[in-house]
């Protein structure tokens, strides 16, 4: 009897994990369809304009991992007057000092 309703807990309990494995799996699987998406839109717009990707600019998007990095590339994508334009790095703002 403790020996049936200790498999019952095991399998329950496996259950339960696979169930939250496919879970993070179908999370992880739609972050990565995002970021592969906006990539591709970026270098759609890009080739659309007639600028040239290179093989490195084409890494670098594709290899991107920050999907609010990947909106501004977008964004400049759209405008930029060259494609090394479109993944510079941009200087934060600085907050204005307060006067005393």
């Amino acid at each position: 009897m403790l020996q049936a309703v200790q498999q019952e807990r095991a399998a329950e309990a496996l259950e339960k994990g696979r169930e939250e494995g496919l879970e993070k799996g179908r999370e992880e699987g739609l972050e990565k369809g995002l970021l592969l998406g906006k990539a591709e839109a970026i270098l759609a717009v890009l080739a659309a304009r007639g600028l040239r990707v290179t093989p490195s600019l084409r890494r670098t998007i594709t290899a991107c991992s920050d999907t609010g990095t990947l909106d501004a590339w977008l964004l400049r994508a759209a405008t930029a007057a060259s494609t090394e334009d479109v993944v510079r790095e941009v200087p934060l703002p600085r907050s204005p000092s307060r006067r005393r």
